[in-house]
C-alpha cells in the first residue's frame, strides 16, 4: 500500500511538473513576442531619426548654394520627392508591422485552444496512468497476499522446528 501510495505521488508530481512547464513555455512565448515587437519599434523610430538626420544634412548643404529660383524649385522638387519616397518607405513599414501584428495576434489567440488541446492530452495521459496503475494493483495483489502465506508459513516452521530443537531426545 505503501508503495502504491508513493507511486500515485510520484505520479501526481510529474503531471504538476509538466503543467508548470507548459506555463512556463507560455510565458517565454509571449515575452518573446514581446521582444521582438519592442524591436520592430525601436528600428522603425531609429530608421525615421536617421532619415530626418539625412535630410537636414541635405538641406544644410544645398541652401547655400541655390542662387536661382529655376535651382530653387528644383531643389524643392527633389526635397518633396524625398519627403514622399520616405512617406511611402513607412507606409510599407507600417503595412509590414500590421501584417506581423495580425500574425501575432491569431498566434495568440490560438494559445488558449492549443493550450485545451495540450489539457485533454494530459488529461488522457493520467487517465492512462490511472488504468495502468489499476491494473498493477490486481496483478500485486495476489503476490502480496501469496506472499503473506509464505511468510506465515515461514514462521509456523520455524516455531516448529525451535520447538523440536528444544525437545529432550534432541539434546
Amino acid at each position: 500500500v505503501d508503495y502504491l501510495e508513493k507511486l500515485m505521488g510520484q505520479s501526481a508530481d510529474k503531471h504538476a511538473e509538466e503543467i508548470q512547464s507548459a506555463k512556463e513555455l507560455q510565458t517565454t512565448l509571449q515575452t518573446t513576442i514581446s521582444q521582438r515587437l519592442d524591436y520592430i519599434e525601436k528600428m522603425l523610430g531609429d530608421s525615421a531619426d536617421k532619415q530626418a538626420k539625412e535630410l537636414a544634412e541635405l538641406d544644410r548643404s544645398f541652401r547655400p548654394t541655390i542662387a536661382s529660383l529655376p535651382q530653387r524649385m528644383e531643389y524643392l522638387e527633389k526635397l518633396l520627392g524625398d519627403v514622399e519616397s520616405a512617406a511611402l518607405k513607412r507606409t510599407h513599414v507600417k503595412e509590414e508591422m500590421d501584417t506581423e501584428l495580425a500574425g501575432v495576434r491569431s498566434a495568440l489567440v490560438m494559445l488558449p485552444q492549443r493550450l485545451d488541446y495540450m489539457e485533454k492530452l494530459h488529461e488522457q495521459d493520467l487517465m492512462k496512468l490511472q488504468a495502468a496503475d489499476d491494473q498493477i494493483t490486481r496483478d500485486l495483489l495476489p503476490m502480496l497476499e501469496s506472499r503473506t502465506d509464505i511468510e506465515e508459513r515461514m514462521r509456523q516452521f520455524e516455531a516448529r522446528l525451535f520447538e523440536v530443537a528444544n525437545t529432550s531426545w534432541w539434546c
